[in-house]
């Protein structure tokens, strides 16, 4: 089981860095703990330089292990603008990014990230919010799937030849 733990100094991470925050980081990694910082992208209207400013300075100063991105747009017009911020990320160095929409996303966008949270509310989603989901998650299955049907038998293929 995986423990992910997210640091939110200041809404971001903040102006300077915070050498408590730097050693709850390094204890955090330590014991296992994937430990992500905290961005808000105010539903893609925070500029993208601003969004990669942020994952720039909690690389530097506090080394995590990647970014959570609050507020996601669930616009398929977004896409870009999240697809972007995952890839400056990943150019980091950084291999986890999470983001938080708190509804159902596009599918294009699933498989994306590492990880989404599309439910934010107290209790249960509702059987609709549900049946959505797993119907989105089917057909990628589905696709998936599909691809490596075709992917398999090559690889066999060149491994054999060999």
């Amino acid at each position: 089981m995986s423990f992910i733990a997210i640091i939110n100094p200041d809404t971001g991470p903040e102006d300077y860095q915070d050498s408590n925050y730097v050693r709850g980081v390094k204890e955090m990694q330590a014991a296992g703990i994937i430990v992500l910082g905290y961005v808000d992208t105010t539903y893609a209207s925070d500029d993208i330089s601003s969004v990669e400013a942020n994952a720039r300075l909690y690389d530097n100063w506090y080394d995590v292990d990647g970014i959570m991105s609050d507020d996601m747009s669930n616009t398929t017009s977004d896409e870009s603008y999240y697809a972007t911020s995952n890839s400056y990320v990943k150019s980091l160095g950084m291999n986890f990014t999470m983001e938080t929409p708190g509804v159902t996303i596009p599918k294009s966008e699933v498989g994306v990230f590492n990880l989404l949270d599309i439910y934010e509310s107290s209790g249960t989603p509702a059987s609709s919010a549900c049946q959505t989901t797993a119907r989105i998650l089917r057909q990628i299955l589905y696709s998936w799937r599909t691809m490596f049907r075709r992917l398999i038998p090559h690889c066999c293929r060149t491994s054999r030849a060999r």
